[in-house]
């Protein structure tokens, strides 16, 4: 851990991520379990900070992961690649992605593009996604990203991050199981806390959890809370 340290000391909140490394150590693996999952995390984390474009390039082409496709796709954009055509059999030339069986198309409407592909190609976030903030008190309604579930010892949890904007991302906890598979947004009401200096928000009130991409083009009006 020092010589690592030593390694990450000139960067900002180095500090920080020494700290959240160290918290690692409650969760353990074998010797060679931990020798091959560091040799492929930092592997991975190389190449996306040395070559991000390569790197996103090769992830969406085989990467499968318990994330929706319109993550990979947008951290691909944020990272400079453009897409003329859908895929999912990209080529790559210098920043452009393309598939020669595909007639190269943008829709006009990302809601269309959405729902056929799971993603969609222009380069703003999903229209009507949004937060609002007062305080430590928040509104968020966008797409969900990725959730999964927890089970206590005397109720079931689901954890979600939900997506508001291109740079926007919310983790969120909600006090029981919430059915999310079959769902593009959600419209929910928390409290913003911090656990080991991680960002969360506790939900506490569900606006709807039921909600369509048909349904989210025609609320466009602002957030409120109850």
């Amino acid at each position: 851990m020092a010589r690592f340290k030593s390694f990450i000391e000139h960067l900002p909140k180095a500090e920080e991520h020494m700290e959240n490394l160290s918290m690692m150590r409650e969760y353990s693996f074998c010797k060679s379990h931990a020798i091959s999952y560091s040799y492929l995390v930092w592997a991975l984390a190389y190449w996306k900070a040395r070559t991000p474009k390569r790197f996103w390039y090769a992830a969406l082409k085989h990467c499968h992961s318990m994330y929706a496709r319109w993550v990979h796709v947008n951290e691909a954009k944020k990272a400079g690649l453009r897409f003329v055509t859908v895929g999912p059999h990209w080529l790559m030339k210098e920043d452009t992605l393309y598939n020669t069986a595909r007639t190269p198309f943008l829709f006009s409407d990302e809601y269309a593009e959405y729902k056929r592909y799971g993603y969609w190609l222009s380069d703003q976030f999903m229209p009507g996604c949004t937060s609002v903030r007062l305080g430590n008190k928040i509104r968020i309604r966008g797409l969900v990203a990725t959730y999964r579930y927890y089970r206590g010892s005397d109720k079931i949890l689901t954890f979600a991050t939900i997506g508001t904007s291109l740079n926007g991302y919310w983790d969120v906890v909600i006090e029981k199981k919430l059915r999310l598979h079959d769902q593009d947004i959600i419209d929910v009401e928390g409290e913003i806390k911090t656990f080991f200096g991680s960002r969360y928000v506790s939900i506490t009130e569900i606006y709807s959890s039921q909600q369509t991409i048909e349904s989210l083009s025609l609320k466009q009006r602002a957030l409120r809370f109850k």
